[in-house]
């Protein structure tokens, strides 16, 4: 099956992935500079190769994050808005429709590796300081 990337942000270089101050893995780092993000046609879905709490197992590939100065889709904006509840280990590339965060790992053994978490799986707010509860997805960003 073919699959595409709509609405991309256009290619970026590697002195904007510099500036943004993350060392990311080689892997959604190529697919930054030739995509810089977008939506997935036809749409996909992911099975969790490790589920949680066994509320589900699967969901669907939304946005993926583009670094620019945009509203939605925003890489650099979801990282700030969530920077008190995602682990600094990991970084927010894409949702789902139902507003699940799908999440690169950035050292150690996640490094590479692709997560997801929900509300579900664990209250956040104002008394939560960081969510610690995620579903494995794949060993890497192209598995995933």
């Amino acid at each position: 099956m073919r699959i595409n990337i709509v609405d991309s942000k256009g290619n970026l270089n590697n002195e904007v992935l510099q500036d943004i101050g993350v060392q990311l893995p080689n892997e959604y780092r190529k697919f930054l500079l030739l995509h810089n993000g977008g939506m997935l046609e036809p749409e996909m879905g992911f099975k969790f190769k490790s589920p949680t709490n066994n509320l589900e197992d699967e969901s669907m590939i939304g946005f993926l994050y583009s670094i620019y100065d945009g509203e939605y889709g925003s890489l650099l904006r979801e990282f700030m808005d969530y920077q008190k509840y995602v682990p600094t280990d990991m970084l927010i590339i894409s949702n789902d429709p139902g507003s699940g965060l799908i999440l690169l790992g950035l050292s150690g053994e996640k490094r590479g590796r692709v997560y997801f978490w929900r509300q579900e799986f664990e209250p956040i707010g104002e008394y939560e300081s960081e969510c610690k509860t995620f579903a494995l997805v794949a060993d890497s960003f192209q598995d995933f």
